[in-house]
């Protein structure tokens, strides 16, 4: 290990978390989709892992009040078990994404079973071409077999799987990304969430909407 991998490893931590951080980084630089530039303000809000039941709603009235569009990543799992739930993001004009059938992390399973379980979620959902791995991990054995998918992962958290997150962190960290106004948001609408995403969200969309940003959804 040279001396720079050395840092590196040092600062996540762990070999796994190290061997996790260069997979996304790779990813994220190379590989994943990047909405262009745009002149007028917005953002791109995305929700993983849903829909369940209560907070699905609650994202979706969030969203209509104030106007805004986002994308979903949907769990086929999921999708399956609420069918009338996904009916209604895409009957409110919200796009989709396929975040596999059930939420497997890609450097922790077979690429063969990896594959087939991303299929399995495209035929619950009509073979979206937007995919978020979940956790952001794949290998490149899948990336390849997945080439034909448009790969999303995000710039920034919303914070709603941290417990220790404030509202003014959530904000430092979009506004720290607004410049060419496609910035990628990645909260999440599931009940292993929901309690920070019921906080974070109502108050996020507020605060941009004052300011005078659009939310837009990602399209294939």
């Amino acid at each position: 290990m040279n001396v720079i991998s050395y840092i590196h490893f040092m600062k996540f931590g762990s070999f796994q978390q190290f061997r996790q951080g260069v997979y996304f980084g790779i990813i994220k630089k190379f590989l994943a989709y990047r909405p262009a530039a745009r002149q007028q303000k917005g953002m791109y809000l995305t929700f993983d892992d849903g829909p369940e039941p209560g907070i699905t709603e609650f994202v979706l009235d969030q969203l209509a009040a104030h106007r805004a569009k986002a994308t979903f990543f949907c769990c086929g799992h999921n999708i399956d078990a609420h069918r009338s739930l996904y009916d209604r993001i895409l009957n409110e004009g919200h796009a989709v994404g396929n975040h596999t059938y059930s939420h497997l992390d890609g450097l922790q399973t077979a690429p063969r079973d990896y594959v087939a379980d991303v299929m399995r979620c495209d035929q619950a959902m009509s073979h979206p071409v937007l995919f978020r791995p979940p956790w952001g991990m794949m290998n490149f054995r899948e990336l390849l077999a997945l080439r034909q998918k448009r790969i999303v992962l995000w710039d920034v958290e919303s914070g709603d799987v941290r417990p220790d997150y404030i509202l003014s962190d959530s904000i430092r960290a979009i506004d720290s990304h607004l410049a060419d106004n496609n910035c990628i948001v990645l909260f999440h609408f599931s009940k292993e969430h929901e309690e920070r995403t019921r906080v974070l969200l109502p108050a996020i969309l507020s605060h941009y909407s004052e300011q005078g940003y659009a939310f837009w959804p990602l399209y294939s």
